[in-house]
């Protein structure tokens, strides 16, 4: 009886918490990607019944990409005179903040398959670049750094799906997700997308 009792108790449990890391690769307007970055963090989420879930969490994101200048806008860029961008390489450092809704379609004793959606905000806590700007006709290369907090909520649309595998009182997941521009973000207004894959393990609290 209580074995039969604990297994109950632990059927019931609503509230799980994690870790999730994992290689991501971003690029703006589908343009070459020239390094993998990566994230990490923190995932929390509930149990709404056996199928559907609602998550959330807090990621520390590391983005890398490269675009053509036509997508770089200059509103916010502190330079004086005329000057045009013809090429950036940029990373920066983010946290993301998800909100997801999982539905858990395929079952098995220990295993199952899931597919999630939802949309994450981007904090933005660093920026770098360097830029191929051509000034008064005359072309070279400079490196900028931006420290600047910029704040985008609502930024990406998540989609992801993967599996799920219980070991012992923890959950073992691997979640393949892309990530779909809503918002520009950064300083220069760009259109990010992403694709990676994060794998993580939960354990239910209560």
């Amino acid at each position: 009886m209580v074995k039969n009792n604990n297994k109950t108790k632990k059927a019931n449990l609503k509230f799980y918490a994690g870790i999730i890391a994992g290689p991501d690769v971003s690029s703006v307007k589908l343009q070459i990607v020239k390094k993998t970055g990566f994230g990490l963090g923190l995932v929390t989420g509930y149990h709404i019944n056996k199928k559907w879930s609602v998550e959330t969490g807090l990621l520390f994101d590391k983005k890398y990409y490269s675009t053509d200048g036509k997508h770089f806008s200059l509103k916010n860029m502190p330079i004086s005179g005329y000057y045009t961008i013809d090429y950036a390489d940029g990373s920066c450092n983010m946290l993301e903040i998800p909100l997801n809704i999982r539905y858990q379609f395929k079952q098995k004793e220990r295993s199952a398959l899931f597919v999630s959606a939802g949309m994450s905000s981007y904090l933005m806590k660093k920026e770098y670049y360097n830029y191929t700007i051509t000034r008064y006709g005359v072309s070279y290369t400079k490196d900028a750094t931006y420290n600047e907090s910029r704040n985008n909520f609502a930024s990406v649309a998540n989609i992801s799906g993967g599996y799920t595998r219980k070991l012992g009182s923890m959950e073992f997941r691997i979640e393949p997700y892309l990530r779909l521009p809503l918002r520009k973000v950064g300083i220069g207004s760009l259109p990010l997308q992403s694709a990676g894959l994060h794998i993580g393990i939960t354990k239910k609290f209560f």
